[in-house]
């Protein structure tokens, strides 16, 4: 990406360590680049140039219909059934 596309509270892929994650730029660093949030960990991350940046994050609406995993919450009966399986495995 180039310097003038990055628009302040927008979303955005970026390099991160080794991976490709979304973040938030929060605001301008007075050194050069952004201070930025990353959305995965809520973890604060510099961008120091626009070449970590991959693009627009897409939506979360539109990662969770391309088949990403969604957390599903265990029912009671569930979770005692699954907690009673692996106690039966331990012993």
């Amino acid at each position: 990406m180039k310097q003038d596309e990055v628009k302040i509270g927008q979303s955005y892929l970026a390099k991160v360590t080794d991976k490709v994650v979304a973040v938030r730029i929060d605001h301008e660093n007075p050194h050069g680049g952004w201070d930025a949030t990353n959305l995965a960990t809520n973890k604060k991350v510099r961008i120091k140039s626009p070449r970590r940046l991959r693009g627009p994050a897409p939506a979360r609406s539109d990662v969770q219909r391309a088949g990403a995993p969604v957390k599903k919450k265990l029912t009671k009966k569930e979770c005692e059934s699954l907690l009673a399986q692996h106690r039966a495995d331990q012993a």
